[in-house]
């Protein structure tokens, strides 16, 4: 949309408008605002000033609302490491080690969405092998359901977890044969210590993020979202950007 000029007619089109079931083939739009839907408004002589486009049958739908997200969550998630969907423990340390290699030197190094239950081989990740590859800065990777954080050992002394550490209430620290933790640490109750670590993105990148997040949404058709932050930074974020203008979607 960014463009397309002020006054712009659609038509050719397949437009479903929710409105008694009734689809129509064109629609004007004036400053990015829809101001008019029917079929052939490019013959009416009220829009003879406005840019026509030949949609050539495609189709449009009303902006879809996902009724569950984290959308804060979601943004701060374009300064981690993604490793959804990598097969192997191997192909996840080397992701990791490129992505480590582009963080300052006392940076953390934050992924999410790796799971052994994908790999070829299932392989149990430690501290160890973390230690390897995020190049003396301390690192947490999250599983794909967020119910396993993988730490290393910079991390773990960090949030002062060691061999005398107690499982919480709710959740499991992993140990090594001699007592030690292992890296693994088995639901928030457990990593919360490290995640807490954790420092909030300046607001220049957490702009930046949240701006990524907009356009992927935008490319799925996302308009609206229900979000359930459980972070309270989160509302007051959003409160900014709606006084701001800069929310860009309907958010409840």
């Amino acid at each position: 949309m960014k463009t397309l000029k002020n006054k712009v007619l659609l038509y050719n089109a397949r437009i479903y408008t929710q409105f008694n079931n009734q689809v129509v083939n064109s629609m004007a739009l004036d400053k990015r605002l829809i101001v008019a839907v029917g079929d052939n408004l490019q013959q009416d002589p009220r829009f003879k000033n406005f840019s026509k486009i030949d949609l050539k049958k495609k189709t449009i739908v009303p902006g879809f609302v996902d009724a569950h997200t984290h959308f804060h969550y979601f943004a701060q998630s374009f300064c981690k490491v993604s490793l959804d969907g990598l097969d192997s423990l191997e192909k996840c340390l080397s992701k990791i080690k490129t992505f480590a290699a582009t963080l300052k030197k006392n940076e953390w190094v934050v992924g999410e969405g790796y799971s052994v239950d994908f790999f070829k081989k299932r392989i149990e990740p430690d501290k160890f092998m973390l230690d390897k590859v995020s190049g003396g800065r301390p690192a947490i990777m999250f599983t794909k359901d967020q119910h396993t954080a993988w730490v290393n050992s910079q991390a773990l002394t960090s949030a002062g977890i060691n061999s005398k550490t107690k499982d919480p209430a709710g959740g499991r620290i992993e140990k090594l044969s001699d007592g030690t933790p292992s890296g693994i640490l088995r639901e928030p109750a457990a990593y919360s210590a490290v995640s807490e670590l954790l420092p909030e993105p300046a607001a220049s990148q957490m702009n930046r993020f949240y701006q990524k997040a907009l356009n992927w949404a935008y490319k799925k058709g996302i308009t609206a979202v229900h979000s359930f932050d459980g972070n309270p930074l989160a509302f007051k974020w959003y409160q900014q950007m709606s006084e701001k203008k800069k929310l860009g979607l309907r958010i409840n």
